[in-house]
């Protein structure tokens, strides 16, 4: 719901810019303090946001557009460089990160119960995969993926081991939404992110890193097992120009030409 009606402004964006503009007010000293070591430590994130962002904005500026485009840009893409200023700002100890993470991790799970709820329900779209409460379940898996990543790094550490279970709980129902979103793409990205994960573990001595391979052996034989016999998997691997991959790759095929043909702001 807007915070006024007709204004493009939602409750948790006004939320998020009151949270930093309190912070200011009541902090100047130490908020430009902040934000200066923010860009000292952190210089190539904030490099590659503004890229991101200029490329955004001026793309939008050079070709016909809309008061409800920019109300998209400002949603999709500022607001969240804004929301994650303001979680950096905010945070004064690492614990304090680990708490945030835990939260995260609660909302993914939450709205992924909701999504086992909605399978069970036979709520799913024509092609039988899990969209819940989005438009699409690319949506879903996109906001769930990170559950995963979450789960693994709070069963594996030892400040939380008294919640393992709960962790457990909350994982395998953000796991088991990932997967009935049938998102290949969000499969690859979180097999992906568990293998570097993994990876990095071992090479840095952590003994803990049980946990991920027994989530990718699974997460991989139950998906495999599920998705072997559908018309999808098929045209996937067939090489079908029916499928999501054929279609991505003409998107972008279509993007590099559009990017050729009108540079810079193509």
């Amino acid at each position: 719901l807007n915070v006024v009606q007709g204004a493009p402004i939602y409750w948790s964006e006004a939320a998020i810019g009151c949270s930093i503009l309190v912070y200011i007010l009541r902090r100047p000293n130490l908020f430009f303090h902040r934000i200066s070591r923010l860009f000292r430590e952190e210089r190539l994130f904030f490099f590659f946001v503004g890229l991101f962002l200029l490329g955004i904005v001026s793309s939008f500026i050079f070709n016909p557009h809309t008061i409800s485009g920019w109300g998209e840009i400002k949603s999709f893409y500022i607001v969240p460089a804004l929301f994650l200023i303001a979680i950096l700002l905010h945070i004064e100890k690492s614990d304090d990160i680990e708490i945030l993470a835990f939260a995260w991790l609660f909302g993914v799970a939450a709205a992924s119960l909701v999504g086992v709820i909605a399978y069970l329900s036979g709520w799913l779209t024509y092609d039988g995969r899990l969209a819940s409460l989005y438009l699409s379940p690319n949506y879903l898996a996109m906001l769930v993926a990170p559950g995963v990543l979450l789960s693994i790094f709070f069963f594996s550490g030892r400040v939380w081991k008294r919640h393992q279970w709960t962790i457990v709980f909350l994982g395998s129902a953000t796991l088991f939404s990932l997967w009935a979103t049938r998102s290949y793409a969000a499969w690859l990205a979180v097999v992906l992110a568990c293998f570097a994960t993994w990876l990095f573990w071992r090479i840095g001595g952590v003994r803990s890193y049980g946990a991920i391979l027994a989530v990718l052996v699974l997460f991989l034989g139950v998906a495999f097992l599920h998705e072997r016999g559908t018309e999808k998997w098929q045209s996937l691997v067939s090489g079908s120009d029916q499928s999501s991959l054929a279609s991505r790759i003409m998107i972008w095929q279509a993007a590099v030409k559009i990017s050729v043909d009108a540079f810079p702001v193509g």
